[in-house]
């Protein structure tokens, strides 16, 4: 049975309950509904997940911002030890040992990582002496923390990449970045993450939190005057469902104009705009539980964090929560038997059917979004069976997507820049 979930004077979204079969067809049916159906399978060529894991290591609890919304603002400084990166490493050369095929990627992150930069350093050096083959290497950095020997290892280690958290090019955007003694800290990001590119001439990218229109006007910036090469745009929830619509039109009208410039030949990276589009791409790959663990995300599976003190959950998210602990490394637990254990995937406490969160069930979009992060839900709602606190956000990027794939120039346009970047991830 054929179902309309969604329906405007653009863009119908249709389902066949029976085959999982969809398509988006214009309101006079003129695109053929298993379009995109026909057309996964290309994409997919190019945009698969390989054999993989990816640790992504607490350095630190600390950090020298403190930035309102951020959940760890409190904490302490506690770093991880050069004892314990130790062991860390012979974890991971005996994950490689017994896993030989899975490609490895690292991601240092915290608190602010660079605090603890001499343990880092020191981690990563014994990992290329051991010859453990690392897929990739990215340090997440709130870009304030910089030194001359910082840089030099950035420059040196060629496939080590950074990642800065900048909110926008102004005070306005970057209201909420602050150091703690309550000044601005955007302009020392910026003039770091200049100096930077001059002296490692190497990719940076930029995750920004989105809270006004005027940062979609400062990401196109970023990207136009290559200051990065990508920005990954995400949203603060438990703002007013006004608010969170504009959000949503400002950033899929930054969108429209990345997918003209790719025709253009000019790839502006957006990976927000990635996962949003291949959830819809793929939305044949049903699942009934929410978006946790679900198969558009490899908590606990291929994605595990591990803390300074190297207890492991399944993502930095769940880390705060001690019931999702997996296990710490020590002589009695290791990495390679937690991977083992959990390949069957992961249940956490946060995980809700679809159909017991109330404003998903009848959404017509969930879909795609499923119900959002589990764990977010919880951290924003203090309880389970909780929609995302940016629904409003969601629901009005993915209709607009909807109605965007329904129209043959824009559909062309945005599946077009969609092979572009999985083709060309540099940066991405």
């Amino acid at each position: 049975m054929v179902t309309t979930n969604y329906r405007s004077d653009k863009a119908n979204f249709e389902i066949d309950n029976e085959t999982g079969r969809w398509g988006v067809t214009d309101p006079g049916g003129q695109i053929s509904p298993d379009y995109f159906s026909k057309s996964i399978a290309d994409l997919s060529k190019s945009d698969t997940r390989p054999n993989s894991i990816a640790i992504l290591v607490k350095m630190s609890e600390g950090c020298n911002l403190a930035c309102s919304y951020c959940f760890q603002k409190e904490k302490p400084i506690a770093n991880m030890t050069f004892e314990s990166a130790r062991l860390l490493e012979h974890n991971i050369a005996q994950f490689h040992s017994k896993y030989p095929m899975v490609k490895i990627s690292l991601e240092f992150t915290g608190g602010e990582p660079l605090l603890n930069f001499k343990v880092l350093k020191g981690l990563y050096d014994r990992l290329n002496e051991r010859r453990i083959p690392l897929a990739g290497t990215g340090i997440k950095t709130n870009g304030t923390v910089f030194s001359e020997s910082i840089y030099n290892f950035f420059r040196v280690n060629t496939q080590v990449q950074a990642c800065f958290s900048l909110d926008g090019l102004t005070g306005e955007g970057n209201g909420a970045r602050l150091y703690k003694s309550g000044l601005p800290s955007y302009k020392k990001v910026v003039q770091n993450a200049k100096v930077y590119r001059s002296k490692t001439q190497k990719p940076l990218s930029n995750i920004m939190v989105l809270q006004s229109a005027k940062q979609v006007d400062d990401a196109r910036e970023m990207l136009e005057t290559k200051l990065f090469d990508s920005v990954k745009i995400n949203i603060l929830g438990h703002q007013s469902p006004v608010d969170q619509i504009a959000l949503a039109n400002s950033y899929l009208r930054l969108m429209d104009y990345a997918a003209l410039k790719s025709e253009q030949g000019i790839l502006l990276r957006l990976p927000t705009f990635l996962e949003f589009l291949r959830n819809i791409l793929r939305s044949e790959e049903r699942n009934d539980w929410s978006y946790c663990a679900s198969r558009t995300c490899d908590a606990g599976v291929n994605i595990f964090a591990i803390k300074n003190d190297l207890s492991v959950y399944p993502c930095l998210e769940s880390a705060e929560d001690k019931s999702s602990l997996q296990g710490t490394l020590t002589s009695q637990s290791s990495l390679t038997e937690i991977y083992r254990l959990n390949r069957n995937g992961v249940k956490l406490r946060f995980n809700s059917p679809l159909t017991q969160i109330l404003k998903c069930k009848e959404c017509a979009v969930q879909r795609f979004c499923r119900g959002s992060c589990g764990v977010r839900s919880f951290s924003a709602f203090s309880k389970t069976g909780m929609p995302s606190d940016a629904c409003d956000y969601y629901y009005s990027v993915y209709t607009g997507l909807i109605e965007r794939l329904a129209d043959p120039i824009l559909r062309v346009r945005l599946v077009d820049y969609y092979k572009k970047y999985v083709s060309n991830r540099t940066g991405g």
